[in-house]
């Protein structure tokens, strides 16, 4: 993804399925590291959407760093996808160490850290980077932690959200 630019406006069509699973193959070994099982529920049919691939990467990569790195070891790491309606959904989940209830509506702040033991493991800007792309994707994005498993799940339009169409007749028509 371009540094300082989260909406490129390079939009296209792509399988949300492969990109997911292409994207849990770059922490195979971190994984493997910490004795985890990723358990990866996803349909067998492909899920097309058409938005920014870099950014919705971007996405899904920030989400399994954060889940490979808080999860504890010999745990399970759960991703869920399925499409409904007009809309796609991600779940990652993973049992660790819970985000405290007062710090669950901030983590999605920029350079928020909800556990200042952590704060060596990163900057604090990943998952404000993912609100930021679901936002200008038109989705949402939420946090929920019970018993130990802290769960994101993202929601996505399928299609691009009207302003962008919009916004892409202008610059051809201007």
């Amino acid at each position: 993804m371009k540094s300082g630019a989260m909406d490129t406006g390079e939009y296209s069509k792509f399988d949300l399925i492969e990109l997911v699973l292409q994207t849990l193959l770059s922490f195979e070994a971190r994984a493997t590291k910490k004795n985890l099982d990723v358990d990866p529920q996803l349909p067998e049919n492909n899920i097309m959407v058409f938005a920014d691939k870099d950014a919705i990467t971007r996405v899904i990569y920030n989400l399994l760093d954060n889940a490979v790195k808080f999860a504890e070891d010999y745990s399970t790491i759960d991703i869920f996808a399925e499409k409904r309606g007009d809309k796609v959904m991600v779940e990652i989940s993973n049992m660790g160490k819970p985000i405290p209830p007062e710090s669950i509506h901030r983590i999605f702040q920029k350079f928020y850290q909800a556990d200042e033991s952590h704060s060596s493991e990163g900057s604090g800007v990943g998952l404000a980077i993912v609100k930021k792309v679901a936002d200008l994707h038109g989705g949402t994005v939420a946090a929920h932690c019970c018993n130990g498993m802290t769960t994101f799940r993202v929601e996505l339009p399928v299609s691009p959200p009207r302003h962008h169409h919009a916004e892409q007749k202008e610059a051809l028509h201007g």
